[in-house]
């Protein structure tokens, strides 16, 4: 699972959208969800609440506003 100041991708129809860097998750009131914080490194850089299973904060799949998502954490090479 993406963990705090790590780097991710969004994806959005399959199709790379974004980097961010995960600011903060905290536990929601239901099981297995968080709320993830991203700072969205685009310009102008803004911040972002997502609430997410913690399956989709691991790379699954899901849908916002009918629309295919993923996020996916960036690994830098050696």
């Amino acid at each position: 699972m993406a963990k705090e100041n790590d780097i991710v991708l969004i994806y959005l129809e399959d199709k790379p959208l974004f980097f961010a860097r995960v600011e903060g998750i905290l536990a929601d009131s239901k099981p297995d969800w968080y709320h993830v914080k991203f700072l969205v490194l685009q310009i102008p850089v803004q911040v972002v609440t997502w609430i997410l299973r913690d399956i989709y904060i691991n790379g699954s799949e899901f849908t916002m506003n009918g629309k295919k998502m993923r996020i996916e954490e960036v690994i830098a090479p050696k």
